[in-house]
């Protein structure tokens, strides 16, 4: 790459990256900032938290049925496996040691703002 290349490309790059142009938020823009200034903390261990900024009358989709689809092959899966059933059940169990998994109450499964994340294990040998 020449020299006048390389100015170039450097150029382009603090044109994209200046912030000195004033951007004209919409509204919606405008009302996520506020939340995110709103729901923004820092937790004792440093950890940033925000909440998640969902429109009113949101839908996530059917994500249901694939989640459920993935688990039971899922199950397949680990009764030919016993070692990596193991190995899974133990990362699930620290997944709710740690908060990063709940299970859910029976009444919300289904509900309409609800997401199923489909997942399956990961090997690392």
């Amino acid at each position: 790459m020449n020299v006048v290349e390389t100015e170039d490309l450097l150029k382009r790059f603090w044109e994209i990256e200046d912030n000195s142009s004033v951007k004209c938020w919409s509204l919606e823009e405008k009302n996520c900032k506020s939340y995110f200034n709103k729901t923004m903390y820092r937790e004792e261990n440093s950890r940033y938290v925000v909440s998640l900024p969902f429109k009113e009358n949101y839908s996530l989709g059917e994500s249901y049925p694939r989640a459920l689809t993935r688990l039971e092959q899922t199950k397949k899966r680990l009764a030919r496996d016993p070692k990596l059933k193991e190995n899974y059940a133990a990362v699930m169990k620290e997944y709710f040691n740690l908060n990063h998994a709940e299970k859910v109450p029976e009444e919300e499964v289904n509900a309409s703002n609800m997401y199923c994340m489909p997942h399956y294990g990961v090997i690392r040998e």
